[in-house]
């Protein structure tokens, strides 16, 4: 697996793997994270994104927690917006940016952490 290769050659102590989603949720997707072998670097699924609705996230987590005991929840990169579509998270919300964007952000945060706590009997850290 080229995550286990590249923490193995990064000479160095590792203490996080991001891992973009993307609106995954297919078992050829999570499978290979039952091999993952990274020591005690923790483990963050960039699930809280714009491309599925809340249920799409519940699923996908369900999906990753069947190939992966323990991991944290993050957004794919960034704060958790698509330049595109600001505001649109875990929301089918159109596409102008509504003025309380950042609520909306959080609200969608706090909304994936209920569900990773739901999913993983943890809190994601």
């Amino acid at each position: 697996m080229l995550l286990n290769a590249a923490v193995a050659a990064s000479g160095r102590p590792v203490d996080f793997l991001h891992l973009p989603t993307l609106g995954s949720a297919e078992d050829a997707f999570f499978a290979p994270l039952q091999d993952l072998a990274v020591d005690d670097a923790k483990v963050h699924l960039g699930a809280i994104h714009h491309m599925h609705g809340a249920s799409g996230l519940r699923s996908q987590l369900n999906l990753a927690r069947k190939y992966l005991p323990q991991f944290g929840l993050a957004a794919p990169c960034g704060f958790g917006r698509a330049p595109e579509r600001p505001g649109r998270l875990l929301t089918e919300a159109g596409l102008a940016a509504p003025p309380d964007y950042l609520r909306i952000i959080l609200q969608d945060h706090l909304r994936a952490a209920e569900l990773l706590r739901e999913v993983t009997g943890r809190d994601g850290s």
